[in-house]
């Protein structure tokens, strides 16, 4: 902010300014005008302004003379000398951004200036997307010199502080001062702002661009912020400043004017601050253009010294001797200045005098003035002359390798738009129905199997049933007789040989029972544990080696031996007559392995995993058939995530729904097994049970040595496994059948589906509407399902559900914006060619 006590010195110095040019009230008149320029010359520069307004300065990197030194090295006294113009001053660092001044002689309305703000970098020093021709924006203009100094201030405070002034930059302008008044009236929205400690941002890459019409050289040149070796706020702030610095120089088309104060060592300087930065730079001609490589030449460094009246006395010879490039280093040359001192603004020195003064030193100086060949770099007007002279080189040397960049860039800037997918369509409705027609046949392909169409979800339902099988497997009942182990599986389930009846028999390596002691094994209690547990609880005998051998061959791991059988049967024996079973101890025996209830203690057997294994399949279904179909609308609508989000919604409730239903067949199927023995394919059954009956009562007989000792144990197992074989194949077909029938084949009927997803997309809609939100879902003309949507909240729901992802609308605005500014750039330099 510039206070009455810190411009004051700086307003009397641009009045005295103005009052010493009354004859031309637009604005002073230069002290003296360099020579034409040569032909070209100022065609040239306008040219390069207006591709760094249009942002493409490091793109086509444009030669650029940029201004950088310690904050004590008299830099911003540098810079005002060069524009003629006063900058702003405060205590600490006074500049926060970069500042960008282009001078030119030519003032056809006589001497003015423009202050603009280039925007290129938002707070987080993310670069911005401009959609416009330019990045630039006018923040001032005026014709007062007086004027640009509080407009300079007020720019900058703009760019640090960019929420709290967006919207309302223009109100930060301060008021000009009128015809008896020396002073800017700053703005009320500018002094809200308070001092520059308070802003938001410290610094800031964005810049400060100064036009002057009627400048004292065709000149553009860029200020940076003096390197600081401390700050009140922490080193940070220190290094802040150093990285922007080192951004501009170390970009090959900088041309750095290094600002050296002469009350300190060179060496001191730049070891202490410009570091590296200083180090000398050419650019080199090479076979794929044009290159950055380091020399000793300095070709890339232009040194000022200045304060050349405050060396001490005998150590003038060091300082000469550079200014005369007769030390290492010198480069493109060490010009040396005099700007007033603090004193003599205060006291209103005008430019005028400044330079006045400034020549009266350099020519009667005991020191200076004894050597005449330092004439041509002594003093502002030489070295403003010397700058302008090596920029216009530089540009006209660069010029045909411009005009080839900004070629090769427009070209790759196209192809970059060209490879991003195509833009939001004009009909959104229309292709909303195209993209939910296009979802339902890839979702029916995928679950289907169907030719050109990914295989893996089929397969992996496949996966999922074979696993139900093995659970099965893995539940069903055995019997321990003697050494043999008996289930109703057969050889296609094992893997085993099985006998001439189709009896898959396991004969086991088993030690003799101790005396009085049971071979059993323990199974769980479907009263006290959950499903889960019993798919994880370790349910096998107690020998692992036989748990493993049972495993391997795929019988079951767990098994009820002769003993227990008969222990169930002594158990359940009520009135029965002799030689007859009772009927609850075939009931308790089935159901002990289909739902764990039974008699006895030892719950030995598979019972209820069978339910466990069957709903386990289906959550594993289910899972499967979320992931396909959410798949399915990324891939698909990958464009358009809101529409994505909203489709994807609709899917996995879809899912959820229609396993809901499957769950509830399911729980019918089961139930049905657990409260209802029965069958009425007796034929087939009763051959089974024959064929179990006879391979139990041998094994018996070969165990026990007699041969009605256990007849009804053996017709205990052999009811057991055989109508245990008949439940395993109506729950192994019938299981995968029913998720097929309530889950799979409704998400593949793509008619069904379409319509499904329309009424949510219209639920959707509505619900938006009646909340008096904006955009949900919408319908599409191109399909009958979406007709009970009016047309306009169908046009508006796509529209908001197909908006393309913002950050590739950003892509593509920066990229679009990027070609419009390159294309205008290319015309500027083709004019430039004809004119030239």
């Amino acid at each position: 902010m510039l206070t009455a006590a810190a411009s004051s010195s700086w307003l009397r110095l641009a009045s005295s300014g103005r009052s010493a040019a009354a004859a031309a009230p637009a604005g002073p008149e230069p002290a003296a005008r360099p020579a034409p320029r040569p032909a070209g010359n100022e065609q040239l520069l306008r040219a390069a302004d207006a591709l760094r307004g249009l942002g493409l300065s490091n793109a086509l990197k444009l030669p650029t003379l940029v201004v950088a030194g310690n904050q004590s090295s008299g830099k911003s006294s540098v810079v005002e000398a060069l524009a003629g113009v006063a900058l702003p001053r405060a205590a600490g660092t006074c500049t926060r951004c970069p500042t960008e001044v282009r001078m030119r002689c030519e003032a056809p309305s006589g001497w003015c200036f423009r202050v603009k703000l280039r925007e290129e970098w938002d707070a987080a020093g993310e670069p911005l997307a401009h959609t416009g021709s330019t990045p630039e924006t006018l923040f001032a203009q005026g014709t007062d010199p007086a004027f640009l100094t509080a407009c300079v201030s007020a720019a900058q405070a703009a760019l640090l502080n960019p929420s709290r002034t967006a919207g309302q930059r223009a109100t930060l302008v301060p008021e000009p001062p009128g015809s008896d008044d020396d002073f800017m009236t700053n703005t009320t929205a500018f002094t809200a702002l308070g001092g520059a400690d308070g802003y938001e941002l410290p610094f800031t890459r964005n810049t400060v661009v100064v036009e002057i019409d009627g400048g004292q050289e065709d000149l553009t040149i860029v200020d940076l912020p003096g390197l600081i070796q401390t700050h009140a706020k922490g080193i940070s702030y220190v290094e802040m400043v150093r990285e922007l610095t080192e951004e501009y120089l170390d970009q090959d088309h900088v041309i750095m004017v290094a600002v050296i104060s002469a009350m300190d060592e060179v060496e001191n300087q730049v070891r202490q601050c410009l570091g590296r930065l200083t180090e000398p730079r050419c650019l080199i001609q090479g076979e794929e253009g044009m290159a950055l490589e380091r020399d000793d030449d300095g070709l890339r460094t232009l040194r000022v010294l200045t304060k050349p009246d405050n060396i001490p006395a005998g150590t003038h010879d060091k300082w000469l001797s550079l200014v005369a490039g007769e030390r290492p280093g010198s480069g493109l040359g060490v010009y040396a200045v005099k700007n007033p001192g603090q004193n003599r603004l205060n006291e209103g020195i005008s430019f005028d005098q400044a330079r006045a003064e400034e020549a009266s030193f350099f020519s009667t100086d005991p020191n200076w003035s004894r050597r005449g060949d330092l004439a041509p770099r002594l003093g502002t007007t030489n070295r403003r002359a010397a700058l302008a002279r090596l920029l216009a080189r530089e540009l006209h040397r660069q010029l045909p390798y411009i005009l080839s960049r900004v070629k090769e860039q427009i070209e790759a800037t196209r192809k970059q738009l060209q490879e991003l997918p195509p833009p939001p369509t004009q009909d959104p409705v229309r292709e909303l129905d195209d993209l939910l027609l296009d979802l339902v046949r890839q979702i029916r392909g995928t679950l289907l199997a169907d030719e050109g169409y990914d295989k893996s979800t089929y397969q992996l339902l496949d996966k999922v049933y074979d696993k139900l099988g093995k659970g099965l497997v893995a539940s069903m009942p055995a019997f321990l007789v003697g050494s043999s182990l008996f289930t109703a599986l057969s050889h296609h389930e094992t893997g085993l040989p099985s006998t001439a009846d189709r009896i898959t028999v396991h004969k086991l390596s088993l030690p003799p029972p101790a005396p009085g002691a049971r071979l059993t094994a323990r199974g769980p209690n479907c009263g006290t544990h959950s499903c889960k547990e019993l798919l994880s609880r370790d349910t096998s005998c107690d020998n692992l080696g036989l748990r493993r051998a049972l495993s391997w061959d795929r019988f079951p791991t767990h098994y009820m031996p002769l003993e227990e059988v008969r222990a169930l049967r002594q158990g359940a024996r009520g009135r029965e007559l002799p030689g007859l079973l009772a009927p609850s101890a075939v009931e308790d025996l089935i159901k002990r392995w289909l739902v764990g209830s039974g008699g006895g203690d030892s719950g030995s057997g598979g019972g209820g995993l069978w339910r466990c294994h069957v709903f386990a399949c289906l959550d594993s279904s289910t899972e499967v058939l979320q992931r396909a179909v959410c798949e399915a609308a990324s891939k698909t609508l990958a464009l358009y995530p809101e529409a994505c989000r909203a489709i994807r919604s609709a899917l996995a409730a879809r899912v959820e729904a229609l396993a809901a239903a499957g769950r509830q067949q399911l729980e019918v199927l089961v139930r049905r097994e657990e409260r209802r023995i029965y069958t009425a394919n007796r034929g087939a059954y009763e051959e089974a049970h024959d064929a179990y009956k006879r391979a139990l009562k041998a094994a018996a007989k070969e165990a026990h040595k007699a041969r009605n000792a256990v007849k009804d144990e053996v017709e205990l197992m052999a009811v057991c496994l055989t109508y245990s074989a008949v439940v395993f194949a109506r729950l192994r077909d019938g299981v995968p059948l029913i998720i097929m029938d309530a889950c799979v084949d409704p998400l593949a009927d793509d008619k069904a589906m379409r319509a499904e997803l329309w009424k949510h997309l219209e639920e959707a809609a509505a619900a938006a509407e009646r909340a008096g939100g904006g955009g949900a879902a919408g319908g599409g003309s191109g399909s009958p399902e979406a007709a009970r949507i009016p047309l306009d909240a169908r046009s508006e729901a796509a529209r908001w559900l197909l908006r393309e992802d913002e950050s590739l609308a950003r892509k593509r605005r920066h990229l679009s914006g990027q070609l419009a500014r390159l294309e205008e750039g290319l015309r500027v330099l083709r004019g430039l060619a004809v004119e030239g």
